[in-house]
């Protein structure tokens, strides 16, 4: 009875100490668990980049604001030119890829870290980098004709 006291009390310590510990930074238990990209909720290709507009693979046409058009084709290069289009309220659009990022180690920065608990971190991350709307054929920005997502 004695031993059995002993052992469950040698137990509490070991365990209020591990809580200390992590509570002061000194013992971790996440670790990154880095994934390459992150996926797009709606991948469209595109296959040309004319001036301001971007030719999607569907056929059809985004004109982009003329403020962001001067690095869209390093931000697609870096997508591999894979795109997610978001239509807000209007007829205005969020465009979304991929874009090259890089993993701080510092939130798994402890002196003692036992990996137990998998933090999804993503290097390529799922950013806007432009805004734009639909253009019909004969080259309007399309509000109505366009409003559902593609």
């Amino acid at each position: 009875m004695k031993s059995a006291v002993t052992a469950l009390i040698a137990v509490v310590v070991v365990v209020l100490l591990l809580e200390c510990a992590w509570m002061i930074g000194l013992l971790g238990f996440h670790y990154p668990l880095v994934i390459q990209d992150e996926p797009l909720l709606h991948p469209q290709k595109v296959i040309g980049v004319q001036g301001t507009n971007l030719i999607l693979e569907s056929g059809a046409v985004l004109a982009i604001d003329t403020l962001e058009a001067s690095d869209i084709s390093n931000k697609l290069r870096q997508s591999r030119f894979e795109i997610d289009v978001d239509r807000t309220h209007g007829a205005a659009v969020a465009i979304w890829a991929r874009q090259d990022g890089w993993v701080c180690g510092a939130p798994w920065a402890q002196p003692i870290r036992i990996p137990l608990i998998g933090d999804k971190t993503y290097r390529n991350r799922r950013q806007i980098i432009a805004v734009g709307a639909y253009l019909d054929p004969e080259g309007q920005q399309d509000g109505a004709a366009n409003s559902h997502r593609r």
